[in-house]
């Protein structure tokens, strides 16, 4: 399937994204969460500042907090990932939250996802769409993605 690897350049910082998928979504719901892994092999901190997707209205780093017996989400305006650190999007804890989406996502296809960060610099992967009843690992599947700075 798809095993692209990516390594990008953000000023002298070295950002490696891997493991990203979405899962499909049924017909009408407009929102979906993005799972990945972000690992800075700099000897620096990178800060994540904003992501947009391609058919998005909006996409918010949100983080999943228990407060007494009920789980809550609530955003997060920007991630620092430190020198020589992993840092996980998944189920449960921190994920991307796409918003506003023009169509729902479809098992097999592929979005665009650009990060921005505080150095200045753009980031644009490849998210894969895992159907709801895959049960393959995700991990084996889709390894890494596309990853290029933009200017």
């Amino acid at each position: 399937m798809l095993g692209l690897l990516c390594f990008a350049s953000i000023q002298a910082a070295e950002l490696v994204v891997t493991e990203a998928y979405a899962r499909e979504m049924p017909p009408g719901v407009v929102s979906s969460a993005v799972y990945l892994t972000m690992e800075n092999t700099s000897n620096r901190e990178v800060v994540l500042l904003n992501v947009t997707a391609v058919g998005a209205a909006q996409v918010m780093i949100h983080q999943n907090t228990i407060q007494g017996d009920m789980m809550r989400m609530r955003p997060v305006a920007q991630l620092k990932i430190a020198a020589h650190s992993q840092f996980s999007f998944a189920p449960g804890g921190y994920h991307l939250m796409l918003m506003g989406l023009s169509k729902p996502l479809q098992a097999g296809e592929t979005f665009d996802l650009i990060f921005q960060f505080e150095a200045g610099q753009a980031v644009k992967i490849k998210v894969p769409v895992l159907g709801n009843n895959d049960s393959s690992d995700h991990h084996r599947l889709h390894k890494s993605m596309d990853m290029k700075v933009q200017d």
